[in-house]
């Protein structure tokens, strides 16, 4: 369960990086920076939820 997070986590990424590299938009770079910020505390916040389970 944790592998698909983190598989999700990397499409996000990359999807983010391609962006980036296509357009030096400064909206781009803030709608970047947002998606990671989301998909960082989204993780954690499963991570934390899982971790309390097994526990």
């Amino acid at each position: 369960m944790v592998i698909c997070f983190y598989f999700i986590f990397s499409i996000f990424t990359s999807v983010s990086i391609t962006y980036s590299v296509l357009d030096y938009n400064w909206m781009m770079w803030g709608l970047v920076f947002c998606t990671i910020v989301v998909c960082a505390v989204v993780f954690g916040t499963l991570e934390k939820m899982l971790k309390s389970i097994i526990k």
